[in-house]
């Protein structure tokens, strides 16, 4: 019997769970509901456990059938970007979460065009593209006001930021542990925020002649990191 998963942020999980009118359009949606017959679900809290509940003749109500106590490996992938428009914004969101990243940084700059970020929005698109790609772990999101603060937040990383202009390709890079990838808003990097990156010896990459627009960078980088990281053998 094929299981659904959702995602439910909760922490007590009783013997009987009460689907909610966003699980019961989904199902309706595939035609569960309306078949009338016995299915199973999963629910996942995004922290590696799951939690199995079967429901029979389209009752709204399943009763738990058992615990499952995933060991998941977090592959540690971040990416680091202002914050995008909003079908743009979700976009990355789905995509990010479909490629197994970690943590979603969006990072105020100076020609951000957007600055503020629907939190419980974001959180919903995550668990729903979570639940698509049947991932254990849930991403997480984080802000920062500007560069500055985002280094001394994230001190024990190392970085590097891409550049259509700059004169050293991705392929020439050394790849590391612990590493994040900035990528500049529309407009660009401005110069104190270059000026930023010298002054904490960060280096800057070219992908090549193209100019990538923010989604697209980030989806080819977190790709790349991923390639590199199983290539090296750290995850």
């Amino acid at each position: 019997m094929e299981r659904i998963v959702f995602f439910r942020k909760q922490q007590n999980w009783e013997e009987e769970i009460t689907l909610l009118p966003s699980e019961i359009s989904h199902l309706k949606a595939l035609r569960i509901i309306q078949s009338k017959k016995p299915f199973q679900i999963e629910f996942r809290d995004g922290f590696g456990n799951s939690y199995v509940y079967f429901f029979t003749l389209g009752d709204k109500r399943g009763y738990k059938k058992e615990t499952i106590s995933n060991s998941v490996i977090d592959e540690n992938l971040i990416v680091a970007m202002p914050i995008p428009q909003a079908g743009k914004l979700e976009f990355w969101l789905q995509k990010g979460t479909e490629l197994g990243i970690s943590e979603f940084h969006f990072v105020n700059m100076f020609y951000s065009d957007r600055k503020d970020l629907n939190l419980q929005r974001c959180e919903k698109i995550l668990m729903e593209s979570s639940s698509q790609c049947k991932r254990h772990l849930l991403p997480k999101i984080f802000t920062f006001s500007n560069l500055e603060e985002y280094f001394n937040h994230c001190f024990s990383y190392n970085f590097f930021y891409l550049h259509p202009y700059s004169k050293t390709s991705l392929n020439e890079k050394s790849w590391q542990k612990k590493e994040i990838p900035i990528i500049g808003p529309e407009g660009g990097f401005h110069e104190k925020e270059l000026e930023l990156f010298d002054k904490h010896k960060i280096l800057g990459y070219s992908f090549g002649k193209n100019i990538l627009r923010m989604e697209t960078a980030a989806i080819t980088i977190l790709s790349i990191l991923k390639y590199k990281r199983y290539e090296n053998g750290i995850i």
